[in-house]
């Protein structure tokens, strides 16, 4: 009885939720990150109609999409690009 309630423990975990091993690489895929919505010419002032997200697996993560808002870019950028001020 002792080895069964044992393996019963064993077989609920810790409640912990966190991801597998196995599962990094599809995380890390699987986040977006801002990119151009169209061609954008250096000295463009970003405004949120220039900016979109997309799963291109570098480049600044969505959460920092409204802090690019408002700031000029230094360097042309083509549509779908990662946006880099």
């Amino acid at each position: 009885m002792v080895r069964e309630v044992r393996a019963l423990e064993t077989a609920l975990g810790t409640g912990h939720k966190a991801p597998q091993p196995s599962e990094w690489d599809t995380r890390r895929a699987a986040r977006q990150q801002v990119v151009a919505a169209r061609n954008l010419a250096a000295g463009t002032v970003l405004t949120r109609a220039d900016l979109m997200t997309a799963r291109c697996g570098h480049g600044l993560p969505a959460s920092e999409l409204w802090a690019l808002v408002g700031r000029t870019l230094e360097h042309p950028h083509a549509a779908g690009d990662v946006v880099i001020t």
